[in-house]
C-alpha cells in the first residue's frame, strides 16, 4: 500500500469517525430531550395531584360539628343546619336597636374620650366649597361615586 492509499484510507476513516460521533451525539441529545420532556411531564403531574389535592381539602372543609345556644353540640347535616337556621332566625327576629340604657353602658365600657368644644363646631360647620373641590379631585375619574352612579 502506497502513501496515497494510506491517506485516503485515514481521510476515510476520520471522515466515519466523524458521522458516527455526529450520530451519536445526535442520539444522546434526541435521548438526553426526551428525558428532560419525561421529568417535566412529571413534574407537571405532582404539581396538577397537589392541586388537585388542595381544592379537595378546601371543598371537603364541612362543618362536621356545632355547638347550639344551649351549649349542646349538633352533628350530622339535619342538626347543624338547625341550629344555623334557628341561629339566623334569632338573629333577625330580634329587634335592631338597643334596649334603653345599653348604650351608655357601652360607652362607659369602651371610655370614649369628649370632644373639645372648639372640635364639635369645626365638626358641626358647614362644607367649603374648597373643602369639596379637594374631596372630589382625590376621586378615581370614570368612576361612580355613589348611588346615582353618574360618572365623573
Amino acid at each position: 500500500m502506497n502513501k496515497a492509499e494510506m491517506s485516503d484510507i485515514l481521510n476515510e476513516i476520520t471522515v466515519t469517525k466523524a458521522e458516527a460521533v455526529k450520530i451519536y451525539m445526535e442520539t444522546a441529545v434526541a435521548k438526553f430531550l426526551s428525558h428532560c420532556q419525561k421529568c417535566y411531564e412529571y413534574i407537571e403531574n405532582v404539581g396538577k395531584q397537589l392541586a388537585l389535592k388542595i381544592r379537595q381539602k378546601i371543598t371537603n372543609s364541612n362543618i362536621s360539628v356545632l355547638e347550639d345556644e344551649d351549649g349542646q353540640l349538633a352533628s350530622g347535616g339535619p342538626e347543624i343546619l338547625e341550629v344555623f337556621s334557628g341561629f339566623y332566625q334569632n338573629l333577625y327576629s330580634q329587634e335592631a336597636y338597643p334596649q334603653e340604657g345599653e348604650v351608655s353602658q357601652y360607652m362607659v365600657i369602651i371610655s370614649v374620650g369628649q370632644l373639645q368644644e372648639g372640635d364639635k363646631s369645626e365638626l358641626e360647620a358647614p362644607l367649603l366649597d374648597k373643602e369639596i373641590g379637594i374631596a372630589v379631585s382625590t376621586l378615581a375619574s370614570g368612576k361612580a361615586a355613589g348611588a346615582d352612579q353618574i360618572p365623573l
